[in-house]
């Protein structure tokens, strides 16, 4: 970080989504940024453009802490987004829902955890997620999914943001 001349690394916790990918009405604050932003150049950084909720309201959050100047990087910016960031890694041309494999087993909770009636065997599972999302879900990754859910009923359909509070989140890998 030094080596862009930047010192100090914080962060701004906005959720927009819920299990399954259920967009929530409006995106959310869960911890704005410090004060201690007052007047400095910021580097705003999101995974993903999406419908720009997020990166609107983390704009009025940093504005609100009277910065210099704010400029925003993604690593996808998706074409549709009002918004468009600075800089970006990639731009995705037609929307569809990103799945990073550090959020992989969450994401594919979510998923699965909506579904109705509940899948009862991987394939079936793996089926529905891409009739019903276009999603092709790695094997291995539905099949730890669905065992974590069997061991701990009714966390699929918890929103993970009360379930990272609880220590419920799924946020880990399958080996």
């Amino acid at each position: 970080m030094r080596s862009l001349g930047l010192y100090d690394l914080q962060s701004i916790r906005i959720g927009h989504y819920q299990a399954g990918a259920r967009k929530t009405e409006t995106a959310r604050c869960y911890s704005p940024p410090p004060a201690s932003v007052c007047g400095l150049r910021v580097l705003l950084v999101d995974d993903c453009s999406d419908t720009g909720d997020t990166l609107r309201l983390g704009l009025e959050q940093l504005r609100t802490c009277r910065t210099r100047d704010v400029k925003i990087a993604v690593l996808h910016h998706k074409k549709v987004t009002p918004i468009v960031p600075d800089c970006y890694g990639r731009q995705v041309r037609s929307w569809r829902w990103l799945s990073y494999p550090r959020a992989l087993t969450e994401d594919l909770s979510g998923f699965i955890g909506a579904m109705e009636p509940d899948p009862t065997t991987t394939e079936e599972a793996i089926q529905q997620l891409y009739r019903r999302h276009g999603i092709k879900a790695p094997r291995p990754s539905v099949a730890y999914v669905l065992a974590l859910i069997q061991q701990r009923p009714g966390l699929e359909k918890t929103d993970p943001i009360d379930a990272d509070r609880k220590g419920l989140s799924l946020n880990i890998e399958p080996k």
